[in-house]
């Protein structure tokens, strides 16, 4: 849970972040057509309480977090609108 938490601080607030809950696989049906980006933390030994070795999934639809998205929210910053503005 320890690294779960620190994922967790860390993403915080960050409106296109998806930290997925234990036990769920990011993929792309949970970031297609968006500009998030899908989070999944597996224990390499789920019946291992004390496993240090996990599994760290990342998914994003490349057309919008890759491309147009990051460039519109690269723009929103710039002239000091809302990152969110158009995207969500």
């Amino acid at each position: 849970a320890q690294i779960r938490d620190l994922y967790a601080e860390t993403y915080a607030g960050e409106p296109f972040i998806h930290l997925l809950p234990a036990g769920q696989q990011a993929t792309l049906r949970h970031t297609v057509h968006t500009n998030r980006c899908a989070i999944s933390i597996t224990p390499d030994d789920p019946g291992d309480s004390a496993c240090r070795d996990f599994i760290i999934v990342a998914t994003e639809d490349n057309l919008l977090k890759g491309a147009s998205g990051q460039a519109m929210q690269c723009l929103n910053l710039a002239f000091g609108l809302d990152e969110t503005a158009g995207l969500l």
